[in-house]
């Protein structure tokens, strides 16, 4: 089911002179994790969780309790080691717990 592996980073924002940044670097949380994409889309799809939530790309991964809205997609790769065509990185906008919590799916868009 799982035939890419993806790197999981934790970005979070910090505060320069009363603004929001966020660190584009980023935190490593976990390598390799085992993914699979469930739908991509050249239209944008929208949720309706909350309005203006842009949606690319739903990703389905092993379960990790500690993926959350503050976490990006990065390095996705075939598991011979091949980079997928595609954007190089993908902010999570909604984790989602799959059925007796097997797997994660992650509501995805693209960053640039």
């Amino acid at each position: 089911m799982f035939d890419l592996l993806v790197d999981i980073y934790t970005v979070e924002e910090q505060l320069v002179n009363r603004e929001p940044v966020t660190d584009t670097d980023g935190t490593l949380l976990h390598a390799g994790v085992p993914a699979s994409f469930l739908r991509t889309s050249s239209q944008k799809r929208y949720l309706a969780a909350g309005a203006g939530l842009v949606i690319d790309a739903t990703l389905a991964l092993e379960y990790r309790k500690d993926i959350t809205d503050r976490c990006e997609v990065r390095n996705i790769r075939t598991r011979e080691g091949d980079l997928v065509a595609g954007p190089a990185r993908y902010q999570v906008q909604a984790p989602e717990e799959g059925r007796r919590r097997h797997h994660l799916e992650l509501d995805l868009r693209a960053l640039t």
